[in-house]
């Protein structure tokens, strides 16, 4: 496990179709029975960081979504703020215990596989917030992502670039198998399926995060605290070591946020 933990390797990539199997059968309710039946604190609110980091940019470039994929989007609350400018919205997830929250949405079940059954060049907007890390062929959803898009639309991804601990042993908040994704492995995945990098920003200073985690402030939905948090995020965007295990590893961001294009011409 060493060069997973010290990610050289992405833990579940190559996975062989039984382990494919057994992982997904772990993850595909486990997101839901954790939160939303109460068990650990409730959804936080990110509203104002999509907007910033995502959702700003795409209104500038884009003003309607004809067809959009949420990938992992539960409810779809994290579709809001931009969801009078969604024509047809379909939602990919593994749970079915969110299928029946909205009509207006199509939900569509996850495959094992993680190949989307959808035709090629259908989507003019795919996103996908804190999913990736629940999936183990990270890499072939990434490039599913890509041939769904249309040519020049438009890709938001939101993940966790650090082990979020040892995942050989139980966590508190946590899932059976989450775990971030290397930079370095994440860059290099979306380099090789051919997607352009619009923006790419790191975010979610652990002391920021503290604020929410111990006493509940919103703290990605305040212009204030994201303010602070881009600051201390970007004079520590050195450190992206992905097992942290001292204290002074610690200060670094936990997540990153792509703004991603599908070339016109691909």
């Amino acid at each position: 496990m060493n060069e997973f933990l010290r990610g050289e390797k992405l833990y579940g990539d190559d996975f062989s179709l039984q382990q494919l199997e057994e992982f997904y059968k772990e993850e595909q309710d486990a997101y839901f029975d954790l939160f939303i039946e109460g068990k650990y604190k409730p959804f936080r609110n990110n509203d104002i960081l999509h907007k910033i980091y995502g959702f700003d940019y795409l209104i500038k470039n884009l003003k309607m979504f004809n067809k959009v994929l949420g990938f992992g989007s539960a409810d779809g609350r994290e579709l809001l703020p931009i969801i009078n400018k969604i024509k047809n919205l379909t939602i990919v997830e593994s749970s079915e215990k969110y299928f029946e929250n909205d009509k207006s949405y199509k939900y569509i079940k996850a495959t094992i596989s993680g190949v989307l059954s959808f035709p090629d060049n259908q989507f003019d907007l795919i996103v996908s917030f804190a999913t990736l890390h629940h999936i183990a062929n990270v890499s072939k959803v990434i490039s599913e992502f890509y041939r769904c898009l249309r040519p020049g639309a438009y890709c938001l991804i939101k993940e966790p670039i650090i082990s979020m601990g040892d995942w050989r042993s139980p966590r508190k908040g946590c899932t059976k198998n989450e775990r971030g994704i290397p930079i370095n492995i994440f860059d290099k995945i979306i380099a090789d399926c051919g997607f352009e990098v619009k923006r790419r920003n790191f975010h979610e200073f652990p002391l920021i995060s503290k604020l929410w985690v111990n006493y509940n402030i919103q703290v990605f939905n305040s212009l204030f605290f994201m303010y602070i948090d881009k600051i201390l995020s970007k004079l520590f965007s050195f450190n992206t070591k992905y097992h942290r295990t001292k204290i002074f590893e610690k200060f670094g961001p936990c997540y990153v946020f792509y703004v991603l294009q599908k070339p016109l011409k691909s």
